[in-house]
């Protein structure tokens, strides 16, 4: 078993993997949650089941994070620096020089989930 997991994991690209896994979990959460009669769920539990039947699996699986959209932040380039940014509260926050600016968005995006108000993080 342990070979062919080693095998699987360098043969198919990281990307697929999580694709894979992310579909099985979307399946598997709602249906292990089912064995529970309602009346054993929690308000929090029932809407997590719903957001994850609905729109599978998240980190912060509410629909506050509905809210952001990581294509639409803006990412400039400082010159005198050298350095990328993005703006927040009007502040610049800078990234590392060698991040593109697709692992800029997402890592403000994620950013901005986990400080929003309704996070429960």
């Amino acid at each position: 078993m342990g070979f062919l997991f080693q095998v699987y994991r360098i043969v198919v690209p990281k990307p697929i993997r999580t694709s894979i896994l992310l579909k099985q979990l979307r399946k598997k959460i709602p249906a292990y949650f089912s064995s529970f009669s309602l009346i054993q769920l929690n308000e929090d539990q029932k809407e997590v089941v719903r957001f994850v039947e609905d729109n599978g699996v998240k980190i912060f699986p509410y629909h506050f994070t509905e809210k952001y959209d990581a294509s639409t932040i803006e990412v400039f380039e400082d010159a005198s620096v050298g350095l990328k940014y993005v703006l927040q509260d009007g502040k610049k926050l800078y990234f590392k020089r060698k991040w593109s600016v697709a692992r800029i968005r997402k890592s403000f995006h994620d950013l901005s989930l986990e400080q929003d108000v309704d996070s429960p993080h």
